[in-house]
């Protein structure tokens, strides 16, 4: 392949509003999973749908971010920008869409609501290293959802080193060779060590092999290696042992050793979020544009953020309008939906656009542009 043409490979794909709906679909998962007390012990509880709505966000992530970074490549192949310049520009970007939310809700609901359990933590949070404290047996109580933020965040500085620093002629098989690894890793430490959480930690848990599993996706989709034969391929691993691992750990999970079933579910989960995620870029599963489920991911974020946060202010509310979350477990979940979906938007609206609208500013081609013209 020419390098005109890799250029051509790279460009970054259009906005897609299937991968919205998929985004609202996760985040409904893990609301459902945290707040649907009427689902306990039932099968739905019992395959953990939390989980696979926060591997479906890390799959995700995975895959946008190293489309993200290719188009990076695509621009420093052009001598249009220098890695450096590039990783300095993607952070910033990043750091505009990710930190405003996550620090002023630690400040929000740790200072001006008083949260001590906040206040004693923070230093964990502000450093994005919670999940090391989890994988260490602290508990940080409503907050407990960040460790996938310090994930996130961490990967954020980790990936763009490969994804900008790798030669060419190398990084695809490097991203394999680091696929493979945090596989291999991961199940000998759960082995090891069954108790310890290493799958809330980069490199070793299931986390990162969904992290770095979409970013595979994302390569062989910029570089037009995702042939139709491929995805029958990856349907059947999809249809052929992804499926039925899920329900062997669901079914079969009190006998599997502690973090190693976390870890053969989230491989798993992983599995069958790649595979759905491909199906989207193939033009399946239209009806994830479903206008409601594309907003709801789009103020995903701020779900997520606000959802455990909340969970302080709920009793006091439903006290005071005569309701219990004990009995009335449905109407309860619905109304904590509805009031954390309202913040989220409430946040998006009247202070995440204000930064979404400055990290426009940072656009990499526009920086690129009046480099070029000094």
């Amino acid at each position: 392949m020419t390098k005109s043409h890799e250029a051509i490979a790279r460009t970054p794909m259009k906005h897609s509003e299937q991968l919205d709906g998929y985004r609202g679909i996760a985040v409904i998962f893990v609301v459902t999973a945290h707040y649907g007390r009427f689902l306990k012990d039932t099968l739905i509880d019992n395959l953990d749908l939390g989980r696979l709505g926060v591997v479906g966000f890390f799959v995700l992530s995975g895959f946008l971010i190293t489309q993200i970074l290719l188009g990076y490549r695509n621009l420093i192949d052009s001598n249009e920008l220098t890695a450096n310049r590039a990783l300095k520009i993607f952070l910033l970007r990043r750091s505009l869409r990710i930190f405003p939310l996550y620090f002023g809700s630690l400040l929000f609901f740790g200072y001006v609501l008083g949260n001590t359990n906040i206040q004693e933590s923070m230093l964990w949070h502000v450093s994005y290293t919670s999940n090391f404290g989890q994988a260490l047996g602290y508990n940080f109580n409503n907050a407990n959802h960040f460790w996938s933020l310090c994930v996130e965040e961490q990967f954020y500085i980790l990936w763009p080193l490969l994804i900008l620093f790798t030669p060419d002629h190398i990084i695809h098989k490097r991203l394999r060779a680091v696929l493979g690894l945090s596989l291999c890793a991961g199940l000998l430490l759960v082995m090891y060590s069954p108790t310890v959480k290493f799958s809330a930690l980069l490199p070793f848990g299931g986390p990162f092999f969904a992290l770095t599993l979409g970013g595979l996706l994302a390569f062989r989709f910029t570089k037009n290696e995702y042939s139709h034969e491929n995805r029958k391929m990856h349907g059947g691993i999809l249809y052929g042992a992804a499926i039925p691992a899920m329900f062997f750990v669901t079914l079969f999970g009190d006998y599997i050793i502690g973090q190693l079933e976390v870890f053969l579910r989230d491989i798993a989960f992983a599995v069958i979020c790649y595979e759905i995620i491909s199906k989207i870029l193939a033009g399946s599963y239209q009806s994830l544009a479903f206008t409601p489920l594309r907003w709801i991911g789009k103020i995903s974020y701020g779900i997520y953020v606000y959802h455990l946060l909340i969970t302080v202010l709920f009793p006091q509310i439903f006290s005071r309008i005569g309701l219990s979350r004990t009995s009335a477990p449905l109407l309860t979940f619905v109304l904590e939906f509805l009031i954390v979906v309202a913040i989220a938007a409430v946040s998006y609206y009247l202070f995440e656009q204000h930064f979404l609208r400055l990290k426009d500013r940072f656009s990499p081609r526009l920086l690129a542009k009046q480099s070029l013209q000094k």
